[in-house]
């Protein structure tokens, strides 16, 4: 059963968004879960988009601070889809861009669906040094992977019950 985001403005419908740095159009196709795997309702803004966005898409976040440094803005959802997913953006208080992504994944979320909530946040492209983290963690052959992604750094690590993924813009 899906739920329309006009029911609930936390909970984004079961579909694939694939975002175009250049376009603000989304192509929306519905999702076909792999077997034995939970279907989350995948946040699907990220680097680049403007904060005002991803309030008008997502709702109100469950907290809002500034980061350690003074310089950003944090926006937190957390148990975004039935406790299955928490989601942080961190906007430039200058730009109102967003910088940084984190995201953590309760242990039932699928490995499909955890690589398509990377690909919506990173405008379709997930590199494959990140799509090798994550499974690395997922598939616990380790705890923690720090990668340099050329224009992004990251970090995955298993997070007690939880897949962590942070995704930033270098500077």
């Amino acid at each position: 059963t899906n739920t329309s985001q006009s029911e609930n403005p936390t909970q984004a419908p079961d579909v694939i968004v694939t975002n175009s740095p250049q376009s603000t159009t989304d192509t929306t196709q519905t999702q076909s879960p792999p077997q034995n795997q939970t279907v989350i309702r995948t946040p699907t803004l990220g680097i680049g988009d403007e904060e005002n966005r991803i309030v008008s898409s997502l709702g109100t976040p469950t907290s809002e601070r500034q980061s350690v440094i003074g310089k950003d803005r944090v926006l937190s959802y957390k148990n975004f889809d039935s406790d299955r997913v928490d989601v942080s953006y961190t906007s430039d208080n200058k730009t109102g861009k967003i910088k940084q992504t984190e995201v953590a994944f309760n242990q039932s979320v699928g490995i499909d669906s955890i690589e398509q909530t990377l690909a919506n946040m990173l405008g379709g492209n997930v590199p494959e040094a990140l799509q090798a983290g994550v499974r690395q963690v997922y598939e616990g052959q380790t705890d923690m992977r720090s990668l340099d992604l050329g224009q992004y750094k990251a970090i995955v690590r298993n997070q007690k019950d939880k897949i962590y993924v942070g995704i930033w813009a270098r500077n």
